[in-house]
């Protein structure tokens, strides 16, 4: 009987041991998931603000296309009253024939790489993949309209500009050595318009009229895109911020 005792106070001691021993291994991992959440947490927060950042960039690159579309088009409607209402024209406005692309858009991926590159499962917050996937596939949509203005109107452009008007090539010897995208740079940059020479020519070529009107309204396309796009940008400035708030 004293050793049925001594075995059960044994056993009872052992079991204690074991669950000691067994709720220590759950606070220690409790403690290490604890420390890697915070972990993640922390390296999350960080790549959100410097997405908030890029975001803040990219708004401003679209203000300052905007500003060149508004400027186009006012060129445009230079060279449209000249010919449809015979208003004098102001040479000093025909920009719109050096730099028929206009705006070459350059958002600011730092962050969305890094992200796409480690898996966009980095980002914990279903909405929040989703609007930061949005806004960056909108950016490419920028990217496809640029493309399609300077394919259909770029060497249209240039071919009236060549017949109408006289043209200054430029001095690039201070671009010597620069990061200038000589693909698409170097087709606003090597010469700009002075004057018109032709001016009867110029207004008898309804092909060129009509190629200004179509032009307009693919820059007031562009405009408009362009102003949805900076309002996205801000409201998913917003949210990602407030995510982050929530996250501290």
């Amino acid at each position: 009987m004293a050793d049925d005792n001594k075995l059960l106070k044994y056993m009872r001691y052992a079991v204690g041991e074991v669950v000691l021993v067994v709720i220590g291994i759950l606070i220690a991992l409790q403690i290490n998931n604890w420390n890697e959440e915070k972990k993640n947490n922390k390296a999350e927060i960080k790549i959100l603000q410097h997405l908030v950042e890029d975001l803040t960039e990219t708004k401003e690159e679209i203000v300052r296309i905007n500003i060149k579309l508004l400027l186009q088009l006012g060129s445009i409607s230079n060279l449209v009253n000249y010919i449809e209402n015979d208003v004098p024209i102001d040479n000093s406005n025909l920009g719109v024939m050096n730099t028929p692309v206009s705006g070459i858009f350059n958002s600011t991926n730092t962050t969305i790489n890094f992200i796409e590159s480690e898996g966009m499962g980095i980002l914990r917050n279903d909405s929040i993949r989703t609007i930061i996937s949005n806004i960056y596939e909108r950016f490419g949509n920028i990217h496809k309209r640029e493309d399609l203005t300077e394919s259909r109107f770029y060497h249209r452009i240039i071919s009236f500009r060549n017949k109408y008007f006289e043209v200054k090539t430029k001095d690039l010897s201070a671009l010597a050595g620069t990061a200038v995208d000589s693909t698409r740079w170097s087709k606003v940059l090597p010469s700009t318009v002075i004057k018109v020479v032709d001016s009867i020519g110029l207004k008898k070529d309804m092909t060129f009229l009509n190629t200004l009107h179509d032009l307009r309204s693919f820059y007031q396309f562009r405009q408009l895109y362009l102003d949805r796009t900076a309002n996205q940008i801000d409201d998913v400035r917003s949210k990602v911020s407030n995510e982050i708030s929530r996250m501290q």
